[in-house]
């Protein structure tokens, strides 16, 4: 699947179609955000990153980070550039908090 392109986030988002599995479109500009399409047609935003584990293996999570902003009018969710905003300061805290 094609990636969040950095200009007109927002209207491709918007245009995504729900299909009958899970739909996981990753963005181009912020390394580990994706946004999560489900078959009942919600949106909504993952961080996704590696952490190290008790026997020194790396294992992947994965951080809800909120609903899908679909407008202006929406009061609710992150636009695309708000969870480009919220996945950066979580990679931050990851790398240097642990």
């Amino acid at each position: 699947m094609e990636k969040i392109p950095r200009s007109g986030a927002d209207e491709f988002c918007q245009k995504i179609k729900p299909q009958a599995k899970p739909i996981y479109v990753r963005d181009s500009q912020v390394k580990g955000l994706v946004l999560r399409v489900m078959p009942t047609g919600s949106k909504s935003w993952i961080f996704c990153y590696t952490a190290p584990c008790p026997k020194k293996k790396w294992r992947e999570r994965r951080k809800g980070l909120g609903p899908f902003r679909y407008g202006r009018n929406d009061t609710g969710g992150l636009s695309v550039s708000a969870a480009r905003r919220e996945a950066e300061r979580m990679k931050n805290e990851v790398r240097f908090e642990g």
